[in-house]
């Protein structure tokens, strides 16, 4: 049997001795019955667990009906971010905006590996503390609300450019802009434009050692999220509180 591969992004239970498990794979989230997961002597415990990077295999009598899952495999349970506080409050805060929003997105295949990507790092990095912003910034692209930072967002041009207007989503040029735009601090946009435009791979942890604090990109990310796509991390605000 060939077993596809995919990360559990929410574990429900289901009746007395099952779960739900909401997976994202290559092409697109998935949910899945995984039957007697409840019970931590069964082999299928382990493949019902949120932020688990598994191999699965399943059946459906028909195509509108629940997925059940006949077989597994654990390729990485992120051992290393589940015993770190603050790795693991971004993990989460990973997957809740994967959960709400990755349905949205239809280039499945390159989200699912983009988000494999992020959270291999998260797992094996020391210096993490931007993956998280690096993650919410490119995930707007793929969204389809991604901030325009190379032109100007009413004309095109890409020169002459005088700052990032907020409520417009980009860069505007001295001939676009008006006294009532809503300018966000050239500081912030300069992070915010090379962390979205910069490739992953180049992006190391020596270039992260550079950046100031995260928080008031992540503040701005926070707001664009909020502003354009109406979502609001429920998980966010709980942490928040806890801090």
């Amino acid at each position: 049997m060939d077993l596809k591969q995919g990360i559990i992004l929410k574990a429900v239970k289901y009746q007395e001795n099952h779960k739900i498990i909401t997976v994202l794979t290559p092409d697109g989230i998935d949910a899945l019955l995984v039957r007697g997961a409840l019970n931590q002597k069964s082999k299928t415990f382990a493949y019902a667990q949120e932020l688990t990077k598994i191999e699965f295999g399943y059946v459906a009598k028909y195509e509108q009906t629940l997925k059940i899952l006949t077989a597994g495999k654990i390729v990485d349970n992120y051992s290393q971010i589940k015993i770190d506080f603050s790795k693991l409050n971004d993990a989460l805060l990973m997957i809740e905006l994967t959960d709400q929003l990755g349905v949205h997105i239809e280039d499945s295949a390159t989200f699912y590996h983009f988000c494999d990507d992020i959270l291999r790092l998260i797992n094996v990095g020391t210096q993490t503390d931007y993956y998280l912003v690096i993650f919410k910034l490119k995930a707007l692209y793929l969204l389809g609300v991604g901030p325009v930072f190379t032109s100007c967002v009413s004309c095109g041009t890409r020169g002459r450019l005088v700052g990032f207007d907020f409520t417009a989503g980009g860069m505007k040029c001295d001939a676009c802009h008006t006294t009532g735009d809503y300018f966000v601090p050239a500081e912030l946009v300069a992070i915010a434009k090379f962390l979205y435009l910069t490739k992953l791979p180049d992006i190391t942890p020596e270039v992260l050692t550079k950046l100031p604090d995260r928080k008031t990109v992540m503040e701005f990310i926070d707001r664009y999220y909020d502003y354009y796509l109406g979502y609001r991390s429920r998980a966010g605000k709980i942490i928040n509180k806890m801090n």
